[in-house]
This record gives C-alpha cells, sequence and structure tokens, in this order.
C-alpha cells in the first residue's frame, strides 16, 4: 500500500519555477477530484491523524464548514462519492490510520453504506449532519470553546466561504452559514453559544445581505466585512487582510469548488491564503496579492484543465488595448422561426470581441452605436444566436469587431428573414441554482417556479445535476449552468453551435448526450469513464459524434455512464460500471457502446445514479445496477449486473438517484427504494425493496426521479 501511495503522488504532483517571480510552482491535480483530493493530503499530514472528515465531493456546503473543523482536528478532508470511496481515497485512509473519522452531512450526501466501509479504516466513525446544509455546519461548532473569531458565508454558493476555508483554519475557527436576506435559527443559536469575539462576513451584500450583517450584531461587538467586486477581488481582500506577512500562497479555480475543498484547509494550517483564478490565467487582483509579497512557493490545486499553463506561469490576465482590429469576415446567417443563428470569422489579429448590432427591415445599423445591441461576444466567440425574433421578419446585423469601445473596427453586415412559426412552449424552472442551471440569469435558488427568460419556443427540456439543456422548436439546442469537470456556458441559456436538427438530448452528472434528426448520436463534457462513448476518457468541450450509425432513437444519461435505443430495438450502453449500471454482465467500464443482452423489443430506458431501468414493447419492466437501497425493486438489496425483470403491465420508468418511479398502463403510481427523503411519496421515510403503490389514485400521465426528489403530472 505504501507504494501505491508513492505512486499516486508522484503521478498527480508537479513542481516548476515561474520565470516571472522565481517562485516555486507546485501543482496538485489527479484525473479527478478525488484524485486530487488524495494528493493533496497525502502530501501535507502524516500516518496516524488524529481525524479525518469525509464529505461529498458533488456538492459544497458540507465540506466548506467541515474543512476548518479538519485543521482544528489536526487532520485533512476527503472527498467521496455519495455511495462509494474512490480508489485513490480508500489508498489515503488506509496510509493515514486514522484515530477517528467524522462524516459530513446527511446519508443522501455520504451513505451509510459508505459511512459502514468507512468502520474499516477505524471502528471511531462519526456523522455530523443537520436538517439542511445550515445545520450541519451549526452542528459542527459544537466542540469549538467559546470567544473565538467566527466567519459568517452565504451557504448558496461556494466562493467567498472557499477563500474563508484558509482563514477561518488558519485562525482556528468556525465557518457558519447564511442565507443572503436572513439568519436561519440554527446559525443564530450557534452563535449565541459560541458568544464569538469578533464576527468577520465574507462577500458583499448580494451574498450576505445588509440585514443579515444587522442581525448578526447582537452576537459580536465586532462584525466586519471582508469583499470585493467579485469573487477573486473577494478572495484577495481575504488574504490581505487575514495574512498580511504571508510568504506562500495557493490557488485554486474560481469556476469550481473541488479542488479547493481539501486544499483551504491546507492552506490555512500553513499560514498561506487561498486565492482564485480562471482557467486560463490571474485575475488582476489575484495577480496583485502574487506580485506584492513576490511569494517563494505558489500552490495549485488541480490539474491543467482547470488551472492551465497560463496560471502555471502566474500569468496576469490581459487588459484590452483601444486601437481598432480589422473587421470579421465571412458572416453567415442561418434562419429559424423565431431565431437566426450567426457566424463569422475572426480577424487575424485578436484580442477582442464583436458587438452585435441589430436594425428591422434590409438596412443594417450603420454604427456601433446605432440600431438595437443584441450582445458583446469574447473572443474566441464566433457564434451566435439571436431569439425571440418574429416569424416570417427581415433583420439586418451589423457585426463590429473591437478591443475596447471605441475601437471598433469596419462593420461586416447580414441581413436575413425568419421562417414560418413554429408552435412552441415557454419554459419554467426552480430549485438548486449554483450553477446558474436554472438559466434565470443568475445563480439565486428559487422557491417557486421562474420563467426562462420570454421566450415561447421551447420544444423540450432535461434536467441534469449541475446544468440544463433545452431544444427549441428550430432544432437549436441550448444549455444553462455547467458540469463539474467542464465549464460550457455561463447562468443563461446559451446555444450549443449553431446546428439545427436536433431532435432530443439528456445530461448526467458531467456529461450531454443527444441525438440528431438524422439519427446521429453525440456527446460531450466530462468523459472519465467514457460515458461519451468514442472510445476515449478525453474530456470534450463541443458535441462529438459518436460512432457512424445512424439508428438511434433516444438516449438517457446517468452518473458517469450513458444508456440509449436504437430503431431496431436494441438496448446499448457505455461509461461507468463499478455497480453494473450497463447491464452487460460486468463490473468493467466500457468506453464505447455494448449492447445490454442480445435481444431488441426495449421500448424505452432510464438511467439513474448507478442503475438503470428499461421498459420492453410488452410492458415487462427490466432493472440492473446498484440496489443498496432497493431501487432495482426486485426484493433485495444485492447489486445486478444484467437486467432482472421486476413485474409486468409497465407503461414508463423513472430512475433516479437511488430510487425509481414508474406508471403502470392503469395510471396508477409506483415508487421503490431510498425514501430517506419523502422521495417515494408514500407518506413515509421507509426504503422499500420492492414496488409500493403512490396514494390511492389513477390519472397519472408521467413521472421523474431525480437525485432525490419526484415530480409527476397527472392527466
Amino acid at each position: 500500500m505504501a507504494g501505491l501511495a508513492a505512486l499516486l503522488l508522484a503521478a498527480t504532483t508537479a513542481t516548476a519555477t515561474s520565470a516571472a517571480t522565481g517562485a516555486s510552482i507546485v501543482r496538485f491535480g489527479g484525473a479527478d477530484r478525488f484524485a486530487t483530493s488524495a494528493a493533496i493530503a497525502q502530501a501535507n499530514y502524516q500516518p496516524g491523524v488524529n481525524a479525518v472528515y469525509i464529505a461529498t465531493g458533488l456538492n459544497f456546503p458540507d465540506a466548506l464548514a467541515g474543512g476548518a473543523a479538519a485543521t482544528r482536528n489536526g487532520g485533512p478532508l476527503l472527498l467521496v462519492r455519495p455511495d462509494s470511496i474512490p480508489t485513490q481515497i480508500a489508498a489515503e485512509l488506509t496510509r493515514l490510520k486514522p484515530a477517528t473519522i467524522f462524516v459530513l452531512g446527511g446519508t443522501a450526501a455520504v451513505s451509510n453504506a459508505v459511512q459502514t466501509t468507512l468502520k474499516t479504516y477505524t471502528p471511531d466513525v462519526l456523522r455530523v449532519a443537520g436538517a439542511n446544509r445550515y445545520e450541519t455546519a451549526a452542528n459542527l461548532t459544537a466542540t469549538y470553546p467559546k470567544h473565538l473569531p467566527v466567519f459568517i458565508a452565504t451557504g448558496t454558493t461556494f466562493p467567498d466561504a472557499l477563500a474563508g476555508t484558509a482563514a477561518a483554519a488558519a485562525q482556528g475557527a468556525p465557518i457558519l452559514l447564511t442565507t443572503s436576506t436572513t439568519l436561519p435559527p440554527v446559525t443564530a443559536a450557534a452563535l449565541s453559544a459560541l458568544a464569538p469575539s469578533s464576527i468577520t462576513i465574507l462577500g458583499g451584500t448580494a451574498a450576505v445581505s445588509a440585514a443579515v450583517e444587522t442581525q448578526l450584531r447582537a452576537y459580536a461587538l465586532t462584525v466586519t466585512r471582508i469583499s470585493g467586486p467579485d469573487r477573486y477581488a473577494t478572495a484577495a481582500a481575504i488574504a490581505e487582510k487575514v495574512f498580511p506577512g504571508r510568504t506562500s500562497v495557493f490557488i485554486t479555480t474560481g469556476a469550481g469548488f473541488a479542488d479547493g475543498l481539501t486544499g483551504g484547509p491546507v492552506a490555512g494550517a500553513a499560514g498561506q491564503p487561498l486565492l482564485l483564478a480562471t482557467t486560463t490565467c490571474l485575475p488582476a487582483a489575484t495577480a496583485a496579492v502574487v506580485a506584492a509579497n513576490t511569494p517563494a512557493t505558489v500552490t495549485l490545486l488541480g490539474g491543467t484543465d482547470a488551472l492551465g499553463a497560463g496560471v502555471g506561469s502566474l500569468t496576469t490576465c490581459p487588459v484590452p488595448v483601444t486601437t481598432p482590429t480589422e473587421p470579421v469576415t465571412n458572416v453567415g446567417a442561418t434562419p429559424a422561426s423565431s431565431s437566426i443563428a450567426l457566424s463569422w470569422t475572426n480577424p487575424a489579429s485578436r484580442v477582442g470581441g464583436v458587438t452585435i448590432r441589430r436594425a428591422l427591415g434590409a438596412t443594417p445599423p450603420a454604427s456601433a452605436t446605432a440600431g438595437d445591441l443584441i450582445t458583446d461576444t469574447a473572443y474566441p466567440t464566433n457564434s451566435f444566436i439571436d431569439t425571440a425574433l418574429t416569424a416570417e421578419t427581415q433583420y439586418s446585423y451589423a457585426l463590429f469587431a473591437h478591443d475596447t469601445t471605441p475601437g471598433y473596427a469596419t462593420a461586416a453586415t447580414v441581413t436575413s428573414s425568419t421562417t414560418t412559426a413554429t408552435p412552441g412552449n415557454s419554459m419554467y424552472a426552480w430549485g438548486y441554482n449554483e450553477w446558474g442551471q436554472l438559466g434565470d440569469g443568475t445563480t439565486l435558488n428559487r422557491w417557486t417556479p421562474t420563467q426562462v427568460g420570454t421566450d415561447t419556443h421551447w420544444a423540450s427540456v432535461a434536467a441534469g445535476v449541475v446544468n440544463t439543456a433545452a431544444i427549441k422548436t428550430d432544432g437549436t439546442m441550448w444549455l444553462s449552468g455547467g458540469l463539474p469537470d467542464v465549464a460550457l456556458v455561463g447562468s443563461a441559456p446559451a446555444p450549443v453551435g449553431t446546428d439545427t436538427h436536433w431532435a432530443s438530448l439528456a445530461v448526467g452528472l458531467s456529461q450531454a448526450v443527444a441525438v440528431k434528426t438524422d439519427g446521429t448520436l453525440w456527446a460531450w463534457g466530462g468523459n472519465g469513464h467514457g460515458q461519451l462513448g468514442d472510445g476515449t476518457t478525453t474530456t470534450r468541450l463541443a458535441p462529438e459524434q459518436v460512432g457512424t450509425d445512424t439508428h438511434w432513437a433516444s438516449v438517457d444519461a446517468g452518473f458517469g455512464y450513458t444508456a440509449a435505443l436504437k430503431t431496431d430495438g436494441t438496448l446499448w450502453a457505455w461509461g461507468s460500471n463499478a455497480s453494473g449500471e450497463l447491464g452487460d454482465g460486468t463490473t468493467l467500464d466500457r468506453l464505447a457502446p455494448v449492447q445490454v443482452g442480445t435481444g431488441a423489443g426495449w421500448a424505452s430506458v432510464s438511467a439513474g445514479g448507478w442503475h438503470t431501468m428499461a421498459v420492453k414493447t410488452d410492458g415487462t419492466l427490466w432493472a440492473w445496477g446498484s440496489n443498496a437501497y432497493g431501487e432495482l425493486g426486485d426484493g433485495t438489496t444485492l447489486d445486478r449486473l444484467a437486467p432482472v425483470q421486476v413485474g409486468a403491465g409497465w407503461a414508463s420508468v423513472s430512475a433516479g438517484g437511488w430510487h425509481t418511479m414508474a406508471v403502470k398502463t392503469d395510471s396508477t403510481l409506483w415508487a421503490w427504494g431510498a425514501n430517506g427523503d419523502g422521495q417515494l411519496g408514500d407518506g413515509s421515510q421507509t426504503n422499500r425493496l420492492t414496488p409500493v403503490q403512490v396514494g390511492t389514485h389513477t390519472g397519472w400521465a408521467s413521472v421523474s426521479a431525480g437525485r432525490d426528489e419526484t415530480v409527476a403530472l397527472r392527466k
């Protein structure tokens, strides 16, 4: 095992020297967030640690609050999957030999099965959890003495608390979480018990409002705020305030939380700040902190996909200049009923983006201030879809290459007319919105259905874990949110290329897959387990065709794997297969599609967290994969590596994270599997190993199972 650990560290760390500053550049980066977490811990903790804190690697709140507590107890924070311990983490637990393991969060975050497995590393395994993220953070403070400093951050987004983890760890202080508008009662109770010497708010008033600041003044004489105009500046301000004599710094991506969860507490324990960077360079605020102290060591957390060569060389993000550039060329327009897709070629001399102006009729805007401003794109973008247009209407566009205003180049123009109107729908979204997956242009959680823009031409929509994809009636595809391993788009719906032939789609934990009208299959996003089906494990930033077959009918995406039907009724699967979710009789990951069985007659398939459900044309239901909570419905908790039948008379099925929902041909609704959050809808929180009817109603039209929740429609 020691040899394995040494090999892991060698494979996931690298050291270089910055030519610009002379600083030693150390990087910890693995094949995924779990490998990175293990590599960071291995380099900074010796065997025999007092405690190890375990948190889910799929979300941030529990780990952010737990990181400071881990440092206080002299051990690392490590990341696991909700239902399994990754190989690298298992090896690190074996090496560390902890006296105690603390599991952070409820069973939806880290399952009882994982907690049981953790007892093979030490008999002393304790869970610290609450009804929600705020109570979990509050419960973590139970062992802290009174009169310490306390840090407060929003519990709905990660950057401020991530940078603050290092500050809290350095001061032996706890982190508590709040909503943006009011202090949760559990947080208030924890503050009363702690009687803090001071309270430091992390982030601006958009993250933690002035009203919350006023509430906090009831619990400490000194309440201060550390903030900046954005996440990078806030992290830099924390570094300046809490680490004035720093000699080294840690840097992680500001676009994701995973790599910094283990590294933040390590930075704080070493008396070093945690700064944030973009994928390609250091924002001005981050660069200023680095330059101010000429650090001896800069530690990068994450691989080159997260922190590229520009960050590795400590390159400051460029500031655009004001000189005009040459115009764009090859401007094209592809019309649809409510949109026009524009494309162009950027100039060879390029440091800026493109401003697009629009006018009605055949005369394009004459200047960069005429007509309607449609968008300002960033380099190297070379396409844009103008939406919410009126059918059968002529529009003209002027595209101005620029560096910064007023440095515009000569306009390149194009005129086009939209096609005949096609009926469509408005789109609504609600729930968790950390990655902007609701598409409403914010990262605010929504408690009720909120309309996504004003477009009324949506044809279909698919919800993933941290992203949402949709197809419009003009055949274009749109994404909002991001992916844990690939930042595809921002917080509002953005077009996926300019193709107008998308027919159906699905999104999983880290991948997106779609079928075109010509029967071809396409995939993009994370690919660590081969879930894209292209024969590799290479991440794809844009849709890539899966093979050459033109007979794909439908597709669904699970947590690291994909399943799809062909028009001949055969069923195929690929990607992660640790629990047998591919149904091919093995637990081997597959990098390309493999057939499930040898027969046809499959009518539909649903890929869940780590289990798969499918209905045949004869109404029989079949299940395979993970079964820890009875999600297969076969009366056992045994994983199944090949399909097993679950009764007959079924019309449709939906596989969730650890539960399954289905509608029978008599329009009754049935459920089974995990029920800790009441996701089965049977009035209990008892797991079910076989299907149980939901109420006595009939008339159910469809059902969709999420990770830990269910939504259904009645006729």
